[in-house]
């Protein structure tokens, strides 16, 4: 069954639309100690890098990027800088197990404090 969505794809973009400007890129790219230390716990570096770029979105927008709408380009060179990592690995971590991507939103709602938004909030909400 077809879900609804809430949001239009333009929408969608337009809210994911990340500002191009060095400090704020560099900002979002920031990871504490704590951060790293979780980030580093994944073993394969498309998954490192997967898992930080989920981090930095759930953080600073406030949602995951997915298939259909792809990460800034320019955040994800500035998260490989950070990591150490090539920038061309989201695209493996994407190819990956859909389960891996929903562990790791898992890891990082408990982590961050966080829900992923249902109905059952949806409703709450209304």
């Amino acid at each position: 069954m077809a879900r609804r969505q809430i949001l239009s794809l333009s929408e969608r973009e337009s809210l994911l639309a990340l500002p191009d400007d060095e400090l704020t890129l560099t900002r979002m790219a920031y990871f504490s100690e704590h951060d790293l230390a979780l980030i580093s716990a994944h073993r394969k570096p498309a998954s490192r890098f997967g898992f930080s770029v989920l981090l930095c979105y759930l953080k600073n927008v406030g949602f995951a990027p997915d298939k259909k709408i792809p990460p800034s380009d320019a955040l994800l060179k500035h998260i490989a800088s950070r990591l150490k990592l090539t920038g061309d690995l989201w695209p493996a971590y994407l190819s990956g197990r859909e389960t891996t991507r929903r562990e790791h939103l898992t890891e990082l709602y408990r982590y961050l404090g966080v829900k992923a938004f249902t109905g059952k909030i949806q409703q709450d909400c209304i």
